[in-house]
């Protein structure tokens, strides 16, 4: 068998497996959808499929989904063969001590609870653990809740230490191996700093956000050191605006995740699109029977995930930023009791 036809696996706990615990196959069964959208291989999968569902897949996107139930498969999300580089490279702390030994100040690595203590300044802080996913293991601290927030942290990893920012833009800039180059795009991050949407504009791709500064020249140094390191696969570098003092102020980076990402989902079903805007995003939402019809039938997007998702996976296109957030809107008044995935 060829590597290229060996069953895919879509191994969301790649985060989990890093920090030691046990892989997660529901977790990942929330994800693997994607893989019949995007790869030809088979793949391993975790749950079952409607007929139904296959075959919507299959009009869509031109072909059947193969499906295997057991044997070995190769991860597509995250690469674990370098265990402890990937650990390292997917470390906020590491991350933070990297921007700070290049004049940018950013968190505050702490890995003792004095070192927190000292770090917690008057206003809002937000304390990242360090191997952290998705937005789990931020805590929202000021000094007059500490004592009480203390048994949050083990420090089993460092907790990285930085003002709470009134973030008025996320954006992300990924770097993809094959074509040699970082794209960047816009996320929409809910109050919880959990993903919820990726747009991208496709012409827009090489273009760093105006007001980023010399980011472009940091992000190609980043690369050329974690390819230095012996890491050659996709990552992305979240990065935000946010306003102080009635001025906006660009964050260079709040994490590296030195996998496959989200913005690369929604890139490979960008180029397959002939729209210049495209946006996959998410609600927190389980539907079944006549509403994944309804909405599988949509005119404003593309439902992407089977019934009994635990989130609604969709996907829009349009030829103006105007007319995407219409069609986005418009899908989501079809699914009552929703909840927007923001704008980017």
């Amino acid at each position: 068998m060829t590597s290229a036809e060996r069953p895919l696996r879509f191994n969301a706990d790649f985060e989990l497996v890093l920090q030691g615990l046990p892989p997660k196959p529901s977790l990942n069964a929330t994800l693997e959808f994607f893989l019949f959208w995007l790869e030809p291989a088979p793949v391993r999968t975790h749950r079952e499929y409607p007929e139904n569902y296959l075959r919507y897949v299959e009009a869509l996107a031109g072909q059947r989904p193969r499906i295997v139930k057991a044997g070995e498969a190769r991860d597509w999300w995250g690469s674990l063969d370098k265990f402890e580089l990937a650990r390292d490279l997917n470390s906020k702390a590491s991350f933070a001590d990297w921007l700070r030994a290049r004049g940018r100040a950013t968190g505050i690595v702490c890995r003792r609870w004095e070192e927190l203590v000292a770090a917690v300044g008057e206003g809002e802080y937000l304390a990242k653990k360090s191997d952290g996913m998705s937005g789990r293991g931020h805590v929202k601290v000021r000094c007059s809740e500490l004592e009480g927030l203390r048994s949050r942290f083990d420090f089993r990893t460092p907790v990285v230490v930085e003002p709470l920012y009134a973030r008025v833009r996320d954006v992300s800039a990924l770097w993809l191996p094959d074509e040699e180059r970082f794209i960047y795009y816009s996320n929409a991050i809910d109050s919880r700093f959990q993903w919820r949407s990726t747009t991208l504009d496709s012409d827009a791709f090489d273009a760093a956000p105006e007001g980023s500064g010399d980011w472009r020249e940091l992000l190609a140094e980043l690369q050329q050191d974690m390819h230095a390191r012996g890491y050659a696969g996709h990552f992305s570098v979240d990065a935000f605006f946010y306003q102080r003092n009635h001025r906006t102020h660009f964050h260079p980076g709040s994490e590296v995740n030195a996998r496959r990402t989200m913005g690369l989902i929604a890139y490979l079903f960008a180029k397959r699109s002939r729209a210049r805007f495209f946006r996959l995003a998410l609600v927190p939402a389980v539907i079944t029977g006549e509403a994944w019809e309804k909405l599988s039938r949509s005119p404003h997007a593309r439902l992407l995930s089977p019934e009994r998702n635990p989130f609604v996976w969709f996907a829009v296109e349009a030829d103006s930023h105007m007319d995407l957030e219409a069609k986005a809107e418009a899908f989501l008044r079809e699914l009552p009791g929703a909840r927007a995935p923001g704008k980017a």
